[in-house]
């Protein structure tokens, strides 16, 4: 697990063998490329950069079905959506990577093409620039 932990339930993630609580640090992306899958149970994202940098690395997303991450992972496709608070369906996720390691991956490879085709950076910039002058009404 990487990023702050304060105020989460991983106290019974501890004695996991193959969990790691690594906690804040300057260099997520260190992890992100070792790992084979990145999970976002937010209850809310501006827009979820951090799958698109996942997706990057060809590393799928187990996320919430929230604004944000809805346009960023294609369910079933690029990673899997879970309803918002429904820690049941949030492990059924986890699980079906897990033990379907060919699944997961072929989800990591549909999600890095998706990466390269919908959001190259120049594109991007351009869309969030477009959207600056839209409200400033130029």
């Amino acid at each position: 697990m990487v990023g702050p932990v304060e105020g989460y339930q991983v106290f019974s993630l501890n004695n996991e063998e193959n969990v790691h609580i690594i906690g804040k640090t300057k260099l997520p992306e260190k992890y992100l490329a070792v790992s084979d899958v990145l999970c976002l149970p937010s209850y809310r994202e501006g827009f979820g950069t951090v799958v698109i940098e996942a997706a990057a690395m060809g590393v799928p997303t187990i996320g919430t079905d929230i604004v944000g991450l809805r346009d960023a992972i294609v369910s079933e496709s690029t990673g899997i959506l879970v309803k918002l608070q429904d820690l049941n369906e949030l492990v059924q996720a986890i699980e079906k990577l897990i033990i379907d390691r060919e699944y997961c991956k072929n989800l990591g490879m549909e999600a890095y093409k998706r990466c390269l085709s919908a959001f190259k950076a120049d594109d991007m910039s351009e869309l969030v620039a477009e959207e600056y002058r839209n409200l400033l009404g130029r």
